[in-house]
């Protein structure tokens, strides 16, 4: 892997093959925790794809006068590969669904995805990341459809709502369709964490099989401890003691974090533990 495009605000890091198949990844250097890998490069290394990956060194949100530059400088790389995929979570859903288009991509899969962090735009309902937002760096931000690649496979949590209000502006675009992952909240990844995983989401995604990706989904989403914790928190207020079942049958394998947060709303909702 090599760095081919370094700016201020992002870089740009390529791992090409011989094979038809790119992988265009969005992401942010904070998943990396320093170490300048690009989206999806771990798992990706393990799959017969090429891959580029654009990268933001800060909550930048893929500033588009960047973007085009970035993509211009690469095209030289890109352009070599008879089918392209843009692929990223969150700002990196944002970023691989806004310059789909740009990249000649033929698909994307974004998880989770923003529509813009423009505090304005979905009617000012979605302010989650409207701290970052900067005028000069993201004026006309919004997902628009002819940023669009051909098809767009969005994944989202329907029970997240500010997920699902900006699925519910995308799906009026051309070429949008979406795959429901409940209870996973904003943490759609963790459905497809592994490198197999990944390898058959981008295949099916590459062939526009959606039967067969939302197979996959279902599958791979069952499996995901994000959901077993999703799960148990959606049952805290009508089933408690289901609820609390789940949890203590999958507590060795759930992270710290989930486990105090589902204490935290236990508390909120239930009677304290009474003492042994």
């Amino acid at each position: 892997m090599e760095v081919v495009y370094e700016t201020d605000r992002m870089f740009v890091r390529a791992d090409i093959r011989n094979t038809r198949y790119l992988v265009c990844t969005f992401g942010h250097m904070d998943f990396y925790k320093g170490n300048p890998d690009h989206w999806g490069a771990n798992a990706l290394s393990r799959l017969p794809f090429s891959s580029i990956g654009f990268v933001c060194k800060e909550n930048t949100w893929f500033p588009q006068a960047d973007m085009i530059k970035a993509i211009e400088a690469t095209r030289n790389i890109w352009r070599g590969f008879d089918k392209r995929l843009t692929y990223g979570f969150s700002m990196g859903g944002y970023g691989c669904l806004k310059f789909g288009a740009a990249l000649m991509a033929d698909s994307a899969i974004a998880l989770s995805p923003q529509v813009s962090i423009d505090p304005c735009h979905n009617g000012g309902k979605d302010r989650r990341f409207s701290r970052f937002f900067q005028p000069h760096l993201h004026d006309g931000m919004e997902i628009r459809p002819e940023d669009l690649p051909k098809k767009s496979c969005v994944v989202y949590d329907p029970r997240e709502p500010l997920d699902r209000l900006c699925f519910d502006v995308l799906r009026a675009m051309p070429g949008v369709s979406g795959f429901k992952a409940y209870h996973l909240g904003h943490d759609t990844p963790d459905a497809v964490a592994s490198s197999s995983i990944l390898g058959n989401l981008i295949k099916v995604t590459f062939d526009q099989d959606d039967e067969g990706l939302s197979t996959l989904l279902s599958t791979s989403r069952r499996s995901s401890r994000r959901r077993t914790i999703g799960l148990a928190l959606a049952l805290l207020r009508s089933r408690p003691e289901k609820a609390e079942a789940i949890i203590e049958k999958h507590r060795d394998i759930l992270p710290p974090f989930w486990l105090n947060k589902f204490a935290e709303e236990r508390a909120k909702i239930l009677p304290p533990v009474a003492a042994e």
